[in-house]
C-alpha cells in the first residue's frame, strides 16, 4: 500500500499492491531524518552509490514481497553496507538486506553476492534508517549495476522512498518470489558503502637502455597514490614534468631508476637487479603492497 503525495500517476506495479495515496509529512524530527551522505569509519566502507532523503512517498509492501533499487557501483571494492529507510509497523520477524546481480536490461536477479539478517529487536519502531553489515562482502566493480534487496519475511512493514524518479537506478519489487517488477518513477532513500580494492597487477616492462631506466605498467582498479621504494630505487609516476604519486583508476606508469651503490654498479657493469616495492593507497582505503624485481640494462 503505498502513501504519497505525487501527482504522477502510479505504475501498473504499483496497483497491484493496491495502490493508496496520501499526503506525507514533508519535514521529519530531526532524529527522524536519515541523511545517508554522512562518512562512516573506514572499517564499515566509504560512502559510494546512494540517493539521500527525506522521503516524500512510503509503500507497505505484503510478508512476501522483495525490493529491490538498482544502482551503479562507483568503486571497484567490497560493498560492507548497506542502508535504507523504513518505518517499523510492530511484528516480531527480522529483515533480510541482499545485495544481487543484475541482468542486461538491469532488472534485478535472483543471483545473491552478498546477504545479512538484521534483527527486530535492534529496529526501533515508527521511521527509522535500517543498516545491513554484510559479513562476507559482495565484490563490485566500477560502472557495474546492482541491487540493493530488503525483505521481512513473514510480515508487513513500510519503505520509506522517493517520487519522480530522483536518482539513478530504479526500484523493482518482486511479489512471493515472483519476476520483479520496475516502478520507474520511483527510488528507495539509501546508500550503500564500499571498501576500495587495493589489489594491483603488473604490466609488461619496458626498458630504455640508452637511459638505463625501466617503465613499469600498474594496473589499479580505483583512484589513488602509487609509490615504488626499495634499496638503490628511485621511482616516480612515468611521463609527468612534476614527480607525483596520485593517479587515476586504469594503468599508471612507474618510472624506476637506479640511485647510489645500485647506479653505480649499473654504470660499471651494465646492468643492476632492483627489488622494487610498490605501494599503492586506494583514496579512503588501506595501502597494499607488492614486490616486484627489476632489470636495469644500460649500453656501455
Amino acid at each position: 500500500m503505498r502513501q504519497a503525495f505525487a501527482s504522477t500517476p502510479p505504475p501498473a506495479a504499483r496497483r497491484q499492491r493496491h495502490l493508496k495515496r496520501k499526503t506525507a509529512v514533508a519535514v521529519l524530527a530531526g532524529c527522524l531524518a536519515l541523511l545517508l551522505g554522512t562518512g562512516p569509519a573506514s572499517a564499515q566502507g566509504l560512502l559510494d552509490a546512494n540517493c539521500p532523503g527525506p522521503s516524500n512517498t512510503s509503500v507497505n509492501p505484503d510478508p512476501g514481497d522483495r525490493d529491490v533499487q538498482t544502482f551503479t557501483a562507483q568503486r571497484t571494492g567490497s560493498l560492507v553496507r548497506g542502508e535504507t529507510e523504513i518505518s517499523k509497523l510492530g511484528g516480531a520477524a527480522d529483515w533480510v538486506m541482499q545485495i544481487v546481480t543484475t541482468d542486461g536490461s538491469g532488472t534485478p536477479t535472483n543471483n545473491v553476492l552478498a546477504s545479512t539478517a538484521i534483527a527486530n529487536a535492534s529496529v526501533p519502531d515508527g521511521d527509522s534508517r535500517i543498516v545491513g553489515l554484510f559479513a562476507s562482502p559482495a565484490n563490485v566493480v566500477a560502472g557495474q549495476q546492482f541491487g540493493l534487496l530488503i525483505t521481512r519475511p513473514g510480515e508487513s512493514y513500510t519503505l520509506r522512498d522517493r517520487s519522480d524518479n530522483p536518482c539513478p537506478g530504479q526500484e523493482f519489487f518482486s511479489a512471493s518470489g515472483g519476476p520483479f517488477m520496475a516502478e520507474p518513477i520511483f527510488d528507495f532513500v539509501f546508500a550503500v558503502f564500499v571498501k576500495p580494492s587495493n589489489a594491483v597487477t603488473f604490466g609488461a616492462l619496458t626498458r630504455n637502455k640508452k637511459k638505463g631506466t625501466a617503465t613499469l605498467p600498474v594496473n589499479v582498479p580505483n583512484p589513488g597514490e602509487l609509490t615504488g621504494s626499495g634499496n638503490g630505487v628511485k621511482a616516480s609516476s612515468a611521463g609527468r614534468a612534476v614527480i607525483s604519486k596520485s593517479v587515476g583508476a586504469g594503468q599508471a606508469q612507474l618510472l624506476i631508476k637506479a640511485k647510489g651503490k645500485k647506479k653505480k654498479q649499473l654504470n660499471q657493469n651494465g646492468n643492476v637487479k632492483l627489488s622494487v616495492a610498490v605501494t599503492y593507497t586506494p583514496t579512503g582505503g588501506d595501502p597494499g603492497t607488492q614486490s616486484v624485481k627489476v632489470k636495469l640494462k644500460k649500453k656501455l
